[in-house]
Formats: structure tokens, sequence, C-alpha cells
């Protein structure tokens, strides 16, 4: 017998801006670097006008950042999800912002000793700045109850509605029904 049914609209949140604390735990997480190693690329692409300045305490931009057009330009063309960044960031060092890509790459731009890694970095921070750009990602979810013999047995499954930030990072684990 199934003994309830709810659905509810959700959502997964589009991430902030990169910190340096946060840029070297998602290095580590995802392209599995040890954090120094992190740090050389970073200021490595930085030298090479392709990063901001990678060492900041800062996750939010200030009101008067150029964003849609700064996305226009590491894109190559009009950034159709474009929607803004997350205004809840909690830092702020009043030195530098947080860290984003300057420009699109170029043939050219990684052909150092440590050209495939850079790149790796360059393009998982651009992507997570494309991310950090787009409406946060929309999706339903229903919970079932079901009664057998007087045991109760629970089903939770996920609908994305709007991949939006998930399309450039992140994840969020569609759960389907048999």
């Amino acid at each position: 017998i199934v003994t309830s049914v709810d659905r509810r609209d959700t959502y997964k949140k589009r991430p902030l801006p990169l910190n340096t604390v946060a840029a070297l735990k998602l290095l580590s997480t995802h392209l599995k670097l040890p954090a120094a190693k992190s740090m050389t690329l970073m200021e490595s692409l930085y030298t090479k006008g392709l990063l901001s300045y990678p060492r900041t305490e800062t996750d939010r931009y200030p009101k008067t950042f150029f964003m849609k057009s700064l996305a226009n330009k590491v894109n190559g063309s009009e950034f159709e999800d474009f929607y803004g960044p997350r205004p809840d960031g909690k830092n702020d060092d009043k030195a530098h912002p947080p860290i984003y890509p300057v420009r699109a790459a170029k043939d050219g731009d990684f052909d150092s000793k440590n050209g495939t890694m850079e790149k790796k970095v360059f393009n998982f921070l651009v992507n997570h700045f494309f991310a950090q750009l787009c409406k946060d990602a929309t999706g339903v979810e229903t919970s079932i109850k079901v009664n057998i013999l007087d045991e109760e047995f629970f089903l939770k499954g996920l609908k994305i509605t709007q991949k939006n930030h998930l399309k450039y990072f992140d994840k969020w684990q569609e759960i389907k029904s048999p």
C-alpha cells in the first residue's frame, strides 16, 4: 500500500567565487593535485596573463566588477547563460577579487613542461567561473512511502528540471525509478 507521495521543488546553488583555499581544495579533490603543485600552476597561469591573482581570501565580487564583459571575453563570444554571481560570499580581503580567468586561452599558452597540467587547471577554473555566473539548478524531489506487510519502505527520487550551472561544473545526482 502506498501510504504517501510527496513532491517538492528543490534547487542546487551555483558555486561561490573562488578564494585561494577553496580553489586548492577543489583542485585537490577533482584533479588530485597537491596544494603546492596547484598553487604553482595557478601562479604560472597568472604570470601568463590567463588568471587573476591567485592569492586571495575573497569569495565575492565587488558590485562594480565587469562580469558580463569578462564572461564574454573568456567565452570568446556572447555567454548565453549569464545570470550573475551569488552575492552571499562572506569573505573579502579588500585587496584582491576572487580568482577568475582573465581571457580565453590561445595556441601556445600551454607549451611549457607543465603545459598539460596548466591547461587542465585553467579549464577547470574556467568551468567553475562559468558555473558561478549561471542560475541555480532546479529539480523536483519525490518521496514515496510504501507499506508491505506492516513494514514501511521509503524511496526518494530527483528529476533535474533545469541544469543551469551543472552544464559547466558540479554534479547533482538524478535518481530515476527502475
